[in-house]
């Protein structure tokens, strides 16, 4: 078993995996964590909004609570202040007037992000509710098979450090495909709406 998990392509899975987040990431070493030795190639702000992110998604998949209401002007104030979070502290840090460490950039990251989270499923929700509660039963199947896919990758003796890299690696993934589809729901909608405007418009001439 030791010799199948020294092979070459569990470390080219993770070059690969750290290219792939030097996308989406500045990777400062000086602020990387560290596991087992070895540095993780998300900063902590990232993996915060990263798995903020990811948090939200599989709590409202797992108990289905209910989700804010975007109309609702509170709702709107609250998500929008948590979402601006990780930006307003990052910007005070740069000018000094707090001092910055990889705890709150964490905290701040998991608060933006699990904000981010609620701001697009609560549009999904109200906007599209019939597909968002058909893809609700898809992500409850996909969760059960990721469980099942990390209990045998611990249990065949891999690295907290790979193991914590791979999920990272699915949260990203999961995280870009669900705001990708929002963005395409929504450009459907306006364009929807468009049509709809120019019917009506040719209607009344």
């Amino acid at each position: 078993m030791q010799a199948l998990l020294d092979l070459s392509w569990l470390w080219f899975i993770e070059e690969t995996i750290q290219f792939c987040f030097g996308l989406i990431c500045h990777q400062d070493r000086s602020i990387l964590f560290n596991i087992d030795g070895r540095t993780l190639p998300l900063c902590p702000r990232c993996i915060g909004m990263h798995l903020g992110f990811t948090a939200i998604l599989i709590f409202y998949t797992l108990y289905n609570f209910k989700l804010p209401r975007m109309r609702n002007r509170t709702s709107q104030i609250l998500i929008s202040s948590a979402i601006c979070l990780a930006g307003i502290h990052w910007i005070a840090g740069q000018l000094d007037l707090l001092e910055m460490d990889s705890i709150s950039r964490l905290i701040t990251g998991l608060i933006t992000g699990g904000a981010v989270s609620l701001f697009l499923y609560s549009y999904r929700y109200e906007s599209h509710f019939n597909t968002h509660r058909i893809n609700v039963q898809k992500w409850k199947l996909l969760l059960q098979s990721l469980v099942i896919i990390m209990v045998g990758l611990t249990t065949a003796f891999i690295s907290n450090f790979f193991l914590l890299l791979l999920f990272l690696s699915l949260s990203v993934v999961i995280n870009i495909s669900t705001i990708v589809k929002t963005l395409i729901l929504l450009l459907k909608r306006l364009q929807l709406n468009n049509f709809l405007s120019i019917k009506n418009i040719k209607v009344i001439k």
